[in-house]
């Protein structure tokens, strides 16, 4: 703040290329002139020299950019640093898995719901991660309500929308591997599924809309902007009432994923163990069948001799190549059936996975949150000794959003095949192009 002797000898802010003067002999209300500092523009003008006020006015908001940058500088730019790095990564990522997916694969309640989920990732990489960057750097300034608004709204949507989806999966994996004989969920019904949740997540977070927006607040003795939540719903009972549903649904979506892999992973594993035992018998009469063959080989030779030279030989012939053609079918049928299951199974453990990583993130944010809200002491004293940290995991969540494609490169081999033909192609067309 600006002291009285400061006033009476003369304020010059030759930053702004503005000056001030205020001599002894001019009637000066300092008062007044101390306030506008921290006043809007069209305050200041009413109090009555207009240039001066004016002045005044620049310095304070040179003033505000300067601290602002200083503290972008020395609190958030690794964590901008961070975000700017999962917003390239992830976009990039979850538009190759919406090419791969929505192209080059047929249709099925796994492609339905990745492509559902690539597309909300990358609305949260492309979109609202830039935001939150853009927000910390405006800390003080940020005076667009609009932006704001819509901003947060989109954020809300997508948190929401990913986290709902997640429960859906979990739900119709659990159907499929542990309750395979119930009818199952058909390829429209998971893009009926995939369209409710969005809805649902773009009608629940309305309220946003409203509880947003560029607020007033003092920081170092300064009337600053940020986006946030309007100081006038902080204490209102509506507001607390959304929230806490919002917490009450991630806690109880969470409940649900925890509770059906479980299950799922139960069944997974007695069906691991079975495969293992069953591989272990088979070896066992393969080794048994050789040894039985070496052992007749001697006679059964002379058999298929004597049989060649009539026609009895022949039909024998004819007999061991059809049952030999019935037998390679049979391998080829059994064999299709272990890598439809197979496949099936990976898909399985890769949306655990997805899920696990998700709620790794979303869980240090979820709990910080609830601290602030019970005990704002403790907050304070917790984000004091965390420092830079704090804002790491209060953004934790958008790990999910960028580690997905990851995921799926991992436990999905048909992608990589899939990615690596698109690659591929295109690197011979250029090539073709050149000559």
């Amino acid at each position: 703040m600006v002291s009285r002797k400061e006033i009476l000898e003369g304020y010059d802010k030759t930053t702004s290329g503005i000056s001030l003067i205020v001599n002894h002999s001019l009637p000066v209300h300092y008062d007044k002139i101390v306030q506008t500092l921290n006043r809007p523009l069209d305050q200041a003008m009413e109090m009555g020299d207009n240039s001066s006020l004016w002045g005044i006015q620049n310095s304070s908001h040179a003033r505000l950019e300067a601290l602002e940058w200083d503290n972008f500088v020395g609190t958030d730019l690794p964590i901008a640093v961070f975000l700017a790095i999962l917003s390239i990564v992830g976009s990039v990522g979850n538009g190759h898995v919406f090419f791969v997916y929505f192209f080059r694969y047929n249709a099925s309640n796994h492609r339905t719901f990745v492509v559902a989920l690539s597309v909300i990732d990358f609305l949260a990489c492309f979109v609202a991660i830039p935001f939150e960057i853009v927000d910390m750097r405006y800390k003080y300034t940020f005076t667009s309500a609009n932006t704001c608004k819509t901003f947060r709204y989109i954020n809300h949507c997508v948190v929401l929308s990913s986290g709902v989806m997640l429960g859906v999966i979990a739900v119709e994996r659990f159907r499929k591997a542990c309750r395979p004989f119930l009818k199952q969920l058909s390829t429209k019904g998971a893009m009926m599924a995939c369209f409710g949740t969005v809805l649902f997540s773009v009608i629940i977070n309305i309220p946003v809309i409203v509880f947003y927006g560029s607020a007033e607040k003092e920081a170092d003795g300064l009337i600053v902007h940020n986006c946030q939540v309007l100081p006038s719903f902080r204490k209102n009972k509506f507001y607390k009432m959304f929230y806490g549903f919002l917490l009450i649904l991630s806690t109880s979506i969470f409940l649900i994923c925890t509770v059906m892999y479980i299950f799922v992973g139960r069944v997974l594993y007695k069906q691991m163990k079975f495969r293992m035992e069953a591989q272990q018998t088979h070896r066992g009469q393969t080794q048994s069948m050789i040894q039985h063959e070496v052992e007749s080989e001697s006679s059964s030779v002379t058999v298929s001799t004597k049989d060649s030279s009539s026609n009895g030989g022949r039909l024998s012939v004819l007999r061991s190549l059809s049952s030999a053609s019935a037998n390679a079918l049979n391998r080829l049928s059994s064999k299709r059936k272990k890598i439809g299951a197979g496949r099936s199974r990976r898909i399985t453990i890769m949306f655990i996975v997805a899920t696990g990583v998700s709620y790794v993130g979303v869980f240090p944010n979820s709990v910080i949150l609830i601290i602030q809200a019970v005990n704002k002491a403790h907050y304070k004293s917790l984000a004091a000794q965390l420092g830079v940290l704090m804002g790491f995991l209060l953004r934790g969540y958008f790990l999910s959003n960028v580690t997905n494609p990851i995921v799926y490169s991992f436990f999905d081999d048909r992608f990589r095949r899939e990615l690596k033909k698109v690659y591929s192609s295109s690197i011979l067309k250029c090539v073709l192009r050149r000559k």
